[in-house]
C-alpha cells in the first residue's frame, strides 16, 4: 500500500455507568433483625445493559451468576452480606447488608430462689 491513503472512522461508547444489584426484599440501608432461624435466603440478580465481567455476582467470597440465591448460614448477633459485581468495562457495585440474628432463650425458673 505504498502511497495509498486509508480512511475511516471509528466509533467508541463510554461506558461510565455501574451495573446494578436488585435483591428482593432488602434496602441497602436497611438492618434486617431475624429471630429463631439462623439461615436466611438473599435472593436477586444484577443488571447491566453492556455485560457483566465473567458473568458473576460474588456473595461474601463466593462466585454466583446473574440471578442468584444465596443461603447465609448466620451467627449469633450481626451478620455483614457482601454483595459485588463489575461490568466489562470496569464498573463497579457494591451492595452491603446488616441482617442481625437472635435467638430466643428460653428461662427455666428455679424454686427456693436464695435471691431475697
Amino acid at each position: 500500500m505504498s502511497g495509498n491513503k486509508v480512511e475511516g472512522y471509528l466509533t467508541v461508547f463510554l461506558d461510565s455507568k455501574p451495573p446494578n444489584i436488585i435483591v428482593e426484599e432488602l434496602n441497602s440501608s436497611e438492618s434486617i433483625k431475624v429471630k429463631n432461624n439462623r439461615y436466611y435466603q438473599i435472593k436477586g440478580k444484577t443488571i447491566e445493559n453492556k455485560g457483566i465481567k465473567d458473568n458473576q455476582v460474588v456473595i461474601n467470597g463466593t462466585k454466583m451468576y446473574f440471578s442468584f440465591e444465596y443461603i447465609l448460614n448466620l451467627k449469633p448477633g450481626n451478620n455483614i452480606v457482601k454483595i459485588e459485581t463489575t461490568d466489562i468495562a470496569g464498573n463497579d457495585c457494591t451492595k452491603t447488608y446488616s441482617i442481625n440474628y437472635a435467638e430466643d432463650k428460653i428461662l427455666k425458673p428455679q424454686i427456693g430462689s436464695k435471691t431475697m
